[in-house]
């Protein structure tokens, strides 16, 4: 995966602006995958599949965290604890 000296994707020349504040915001939190693995002289078909790669996996690596965050598990424990009381 190309990175520049700070760590961030080394993305195609032809990226569109709203691609790299994009890889920019999610570069905060992860790296992305397919984007970073492009060659510098890639097509704006091959950043677009790229993209929507990228996109589509972290979208579903958001879902799955949400859902296992959602659930609260100290309340679960508080009413796993009245019932054994009971």
């Amino acid at each position: 995966m190309a990175k520049d000296k700070n760590g961030n994707a080394i993305l195609p020349k032809k990226t569109p602006q709203n691609v790299i504040d994009w890889v920019n915001r999610i570069e905060l939190h992860i790296s992305v995958n397919c984007l970073a693995l492009l060659s510098e002289d890639s097509t704006l078909e091959q950043i677009k599949e790229a993209f929507e790669a990228d996109r589509n996996t972290l979208i579903g690596i958001g879902e799955d965290i949400y859902e296992n965050a959602r659930w609260n598990a100290w309340s679960s424990y508080e009413s796993e604890l009245k019932s054994e009381s009971n």
